[in-house]
């Protein structure tokens, strides 16, 4: 569960569909099926996301200040990224829980140009996040 943009995944570029909300979904969901694999289930705009296992295990990650970026995948990007094809994934048996205070936008890499500019990380800026964890079994 996650209270930030959705339902769907979000980036820089790729935003405007998606309301700021309280949203739930599975992990395994949060992976899309692309022809090329390549990043997805990213959620932008998020106070708050919390993942539970079935053995009732919670973990909590809340903003402090401004709103983070996360994504919740039983895959790593290394994993994604090394890849050509999704019947090559491996499912991890963790969740792999990415936490940003700043994404690339989506651009068009897998088929065409990449991100224009004002949708890439501004090097020059000092980018913080301030975040509260809580773990449970």
């Amino acid at each position: 569960a996650y209270y930030g943009r959705g339902p769907w995944d979000t980036y820089p570029d790729r935003w405007q569909s998606c309301h700021i909300g309280l949203w739930k979904s599975t992990v395994t969901d949060e992976y899309a099926h692309f022809p090329v694999p390549q990043d997805c289930g990213n959620h932008r705009e998020c106070a708050a996301v919390t993942l539970s296992s079935a053995k009732g295990g919670v973990c909590t990650v809340q903003a402090t200040d401004t709103p983070f970026t996360f994504s919740a995948l039983h895959y790593t990007p290394q994993d994604i990224a090394s890849v050509r094809h999704d019947h090559e994934l491996k499912e991890c048996d963790a969740t792999i829980l990415t936490v940003d205070c700043a994404v690339l936008g989506i651009g068009n890499s897998s088929c065409g140009p990449g991100v224009l500019k004002r949708y890439s990380i501004d090097k020059s800026r000092t980018h913080r996040l301030s975040l509260n964890i809580s773990l449970k079994k």
